[in-house]
């Protein structure tokens, strides 16, 4: 098990790194010492630097089957990843409250595009990239590296609702009000409104093309192909 040893090591940086350069107190603590401008960068280079170390180490890591997985699976990520590019391209385009940069600034109080859905698009568009590869790669390896991502957008979105909550009290609450952590929940219960004008054509589009192109070359990048 010593060669899994890297894998585990990366994966608990990878999600401890995110969890503890982001809480509060060490937040504020390089903040107020370093400032907001070197502070993001820094936290920008260390998180990439873990999860590259996260897929060095998978990628040297030896093959053990946990569970066999048959061709047929295969078809699940490839149904859902249009929809994981496109909450992916929604948190990254648009403003978002739970990013790293917009700590310390106020919210709107009423979500737009997929942000009426969940508060969290980006986050559940790498867990939704995590379930739909997790059930086609019941290897040890994969599952440590998969799940790390799928422990962190999970957990880390919660753990932003905590943050936002606490630095930014009553006008946090507000914008949750109209919104919602889990998908769809604020919608079915009445308290966010989905507007189809507001999710455009723009941001879909980037996500098909996103998938046309990871599915070109996905067996260049990767080593496998995605098609069953």
């Amino acid at each position: 098990m010593s060669n899994f040893l890297p894998l585990v090591l990366f994966a608990l940086l990878f999600v401890g790194g995110h969890v503890v350069l982001s809480s509060l107190p060490v937040r504020d603590r390089l903040v107020a010492v370093l400032g907001e401008r070197v502070y993001i960068p820094l936290y920008a280079t260390l998180a990439t630097a873990s999860l590259t170390g996260l897929i060095w180490a998978w990628a040297r890591a030896p093959f053990v089957e946990l569970w066999p997985a048959p061709r047929a699976l295969a078809w699940v990520p490839l149904v859902l990843m249009p929809l994981a590019f496109w909450l992916l391209v929604e948190g990254l385009s648009r403003t978002n409250p739970g990013a790293v940069y917009q700590a310390e600034r106020p919210v709107a109080t009423r979500p737009k595009g997929l942000f009426a859905v969940t508060r969290h698009p980006g986050m559940w568009g790498f867990a939704l990239w995590a379930a739909s590869h997790l059930v086609v790669n019941g290897d040890l390896a994969s599952v440590v590296m998969i799940g790390a991502v799928l422990v962190l957008a999970l957990g880390g979105s919660l753990h932003i609702d905590a943050r936002r909550r606490a630095k930014l009290g009553a006008g946090w609450d507000e914008y949750a009000r109209h919104s919602s952590w889990l998908p769809f929940l604020a919608l079915a219960q009445g308290r966010s409104r989905l507007h189809l004008a507001e999710l455009g054509w723009k941001r879909p589009l980037a996500a098909l093309v996103l998938y046309a192109a990871m599915l070109h070359l996905h067996r260049l990048v990767i080593g496998v192909s995605p098609l069953p």
